[in-house]
């Protein structure tokens, strides 16, 4: 198994557990778009989310046992426009995200611990990815090439980046995540 150290992926972990991405894209129609309150209290306009439940979907999450350690919530999430400003989610510390439509066309950057604005690029982690755990307890924006950018996302409240790291190497292997 090959190992992973905590610098190389400490904000954002891929992972090789898919959706079926063409059975939640068949979902698009059914599903009714809300506008995204920050924590800050301010509507954030390019950021659109969904719920939708289902047996199916249900299913899915039957397959993920470190769920029942967790208080989470699931949503569809689309973006518009070309950047999700610099935020940190609201009620998560941590989230699973798989790829829907446009994932290849946006890159998220993560700020390092205690630095406040972007500043120096080099100091900025860039990700692209499909099927990841993101830190969001750190600050991050994304930046958008093809609009929408259409992900499923579940946010993990009560569990930090690193327990879910864990649990999901014991569970899934593929990595070996260490702190």
């Amino acid at each position: 198994m090959k190992r992973v150290p905590l610098a190389t992926y400490h904000n954002c972990q891929p992972i090789w557990f898919d959706i079926d991405v063409e059975y939640m894209q068949s979902l698009y129609p059914k599903l009714k778009w809300n506008k995204y309150t920050h924590k800050n209290g301010k509507v954030i306009p390019n950021y659109e989310y969904a719920k939708y439940h289902d047996d199916q979907l249900q299913g899915f999450y039957d397959t993920m046992p470190l769920l029942k350690h967790c208080k989470y919530r699931t949503s569809f999430v689309r973006l518009t426009g070309s950047e999700l400003e610099w935020h940190t989610d609201k009620d998560s510390k941590c989230a699973i995200i798989w790829g829907l439509d446009n994932w290849e066309n946006s890159c998220t950057h993560f700020l390092p611990e205690g630095q406040v604005g972007g500043n120096r690029a080099d100091h900025v982690r860039k990700w692209v990815y499909r099927n990841a755990i993101i830190n969001t307890d750190i600050k991050h924006r994304v930046i958008i090439k093809e609009s929408p950018k259409i992900i499923f996302k579940i946010s993990i409240e009560n569990r930090d980046f690193d327990w879910v790291c864990k649990q999901w190497a014991k569970s899934y292997g593929g990595f070996t995540y260490r702190d």
